[in-house]
């Protein structure tokens, strides 16, 4: 009985507040109207609107406060697979076929990795070309040197060991030459005769490429690159600058080249290394999170005196 009475005395009570409310508002519009005859209801409800729209503002406000996201860089221990590529270039091959020629031509390209991001890079080759440069017939032939380094720009496009990569290396031939098939004539004697000249020239270039490689199958890969290729010294027996040079191909105006290269490696595996690497991560957290976090942290070393650290 009691419950009960305690209910119907709340339910009065709400009704009651409620008629209070309705003849307070009716009040204040009554005065509204009677101070301001031109009263207008659509810009109470735009007033009213305006009000809602700055609370709910005002909360999102205070509720994006609560919430952070921050980007955090911690020192991750990785283990990274050293070993020892070995490749055949495919495309130096095909130059006779696409070429329509008796070009003959191999490469054989491998790297060595020193660190998760930088490589040893030693390529070495054969080429002989013959060239037609206007009424003047020249063929090269000889081996060809190239060192330097790759670094990866990105790594695991597809997979953890692909990559997009930069390199830098120095070349160097030393080649035999034949030149022939001009005419000089000679304005004193008015003789002619045919050119046929045989030198040994030699070429050191400097070779900036840039390539993706991209793993196929366990350890197998396929690499493809660009290159310029810049000669930075040369000899010029009898007066002729570089004009095909093995490893760099044509010289155009005794100074530029380019080569491209297609290739299928496979890496030996030697051993395997652990490093120390950084990883960006993205941490979004309640206000609540991150101090009951703090009052749960326990000091913990970031690494133990055991592992290897490596940079």
């Amino acid at each position: 009985m009691k419950k009960k009475g305690i209910k119907s005395i709340t339910i009065a009570l709400r009704f009651i507040a409620l008629a209070v409310m309705i003849m307070s508002s009716s009040v204040i519009v009554a005065q509204d109207k009677k101070n301001d005859s031109s009263f207008d209801l659509k810009s109470r409800k735009k007033e009213v609107a305006d009000s809602i729209r700055i609370v709910e503002r005002g909360m999102k406000m205070e509720r994006d406060s609560t919430n952070k996201v921050h980007v955090v860089k911690r020192d991750s221990l990785i283990e990274i697979k050293h070993g020892m590529r070995i490749g055949v270039d495919l495309f130096t091959p095909l130059l006779p076929i696409l070429g329509d020629n008796d070009d003959k031509a191999w490469q054989v390209k491998t790297d060595f990795r020193l660190t998760p991001k930088l490589y040893a890079a030693f390529d070495i080759g054969y080429q002989e070309r013959t060239k037609d440069f206007t009424m003047q017939w020249s063929t090269s032939k000889g081996m060809f040197f190239k060192a330097g380094v790759n670094y990866a720009l990105l790594r695991g496009i597809f997979d953890s060991d692909d990559m997009m990569y930069v390199g830098l290396k120095l070349g160097y031939s030393s080649y035999d030459r034949h030149v022939w098939g001009d005419t000089l004539r000679s304005t004193q004697w008015g003789n002619e005769h045919i050119v046929d000249i045989n030198d040994s020239p030699s070429a050191l270039w400097g070779d900036l490429s840039i390539g993706v490689m991209v793993q196929v199958a366990r350890n197998v890969y396929l690499s493809m690159d660009a290159a310029y290729d810049m000669i930075l010294s040369s000899s010029k027996p009898n007066g002729i600058g570089p004009m095909i040079v093995p490893g760099v191909g044509q010289v155009y105006s005794n100074t530029t080249g380019f080569s491209f290269s297609y290739a299928v490696s496979y890496r030996i595996p030697l051993y395997t290394k652990t490093h120390r690497m950084k990883i960006k991560e993205h941490i979004k957290e309640n206000q609540e999170t991150i101090d009951s976090k703090k009052k749960k942290e326990v000091f913990r070393p970031a690494f133990q005196s055991t592992e290897l650290i490596e940079e």
